[in-house]
């Protein structure tokens, strides 16, 4: 049974302090995040104050709680092995490239760091980050969605603005939701043409919808070339990332803004056609039907 944590497929708060770069005395609780990548692992940094509240729970107002302990931060352990530090130092360049382009509040801003990692009387090159934690509302793009069901949403979530009553804070969010998705889409478009990159924007709980009416993507560690052409692309998990992207954008702009997506874009021409989507869902079927079939 091998020690190495990216071969690993469930970790706890233990298994990251044996790691040779984490401090056993830090006084910070890691927890593992509901949702995983399968590139990276991802853990919740937790306040130990917080964790003891959780545990043990704290008096308010004469009641006893349990209030949810909510990260600080997300720690990702990336699970690639890279064969040296320009592979690593790629990775991280493509990553600052979605930051540049995408800008807070579009993206969840993250320090990415590069330790040597000793497993198995070996070093290896280990790539981490430490990413905000970002709270809202998860987007599926394929689901029953607008702007105006998204503000219903956030005025559910707890949405509250001062001096605005319920009719006019819904109006309010939904043409923020409005504004805040072109700008999204018009990031990404120009993301693509400028530098031939798309993130992930497919992934499970990628796409989050902030208090503001923006959409943050989170995961922003799996960069996809962009490449035109016939050839249905899959990555190195099998799962058609580029086409499926490109499918989210183009259900985010007909769905989440009043504007009509302009076929006769090259983009668009390329990716969204009634053949081509029938072909990506069929690999993407198969994709995870052998990744249930795995789990069995």
């Amino acid at each position: 049974m091998t020690d190495d944590i990216r071969k690993k497929s469930f970790i706890t708060h233990k298994h990251v302090l044996e790691l040779n770069f984490i401090k056993n005395s830090t006084p910070f609780v890691f927890r593992r995040h509901f949702r995983q990548g399968l590139r990276s692992h991802i853990m919740e940094v937790i306040n130990p104050d917080d964790a003891a509240h959780e545990k043990n729970g704290i008096v308010i107002d004469g009641v006893k709680q349990f209030p949810r302990a909510r990260p600080i931060k997300m720690f990702r352990i990336f699970r690639t092995e890279f064969t040296g530090l320009e592979n690593a130092l790629e990775e991280i360049k493509k990553v600052k490239i979605i930051g540049r382009y995408l800008e807070t509040p579009f993206y969840a801003g993250s320090l990415e760091f590069i330790v040597d990692y000793q497993v198995s009387g070996e070093t290896n090159i280990l790539l981490c980050g430490l990413q905000e934690y970002v709270n809202g509302i998860l987007i599926e793009p394929w689901g029953i969605i607008s702007a105006s069901r998204l503000a219903c949403d956030l005025v559910n979530y707890g949405i509250v603005y001062e001096n605005k009553s319920k009719h006019d804070l819904l109006n309010h969010l939904e043409k923020k939701i409005q504004e805040n998705t072109k700008v999204f889409i018009h990031k990404i478009k120009r993301l693509v043409l400028e530098t031939g990159y798309i993130p992930d924007l497919a992934g499970e709980g990628n796409l989050i919808l902030m208090e503001n009416g923006a959409i943050k993507l989170v995961d922003i560690n799996n960069v996809s070339k962009v490449t035109y052409g016939k050839d249905i692309k899959i990555d190195n998990k099998g799962y058609p990332v580029i086409d499926k992207s490109i499918e989210v954008l183009w259900l985010l702009e007909k769905k989440l803004t009043p504007s009509i997506p302009d076929m006769s874009s090259h983009l668009y021409q390329t990716f969204i056609n009634p053949e081509r989507l029938k072909n990506v869902n069929r690999i993407e079927n198969a994709f995870f039907s052998k990744i249930k079939s795995n789990q069995t």
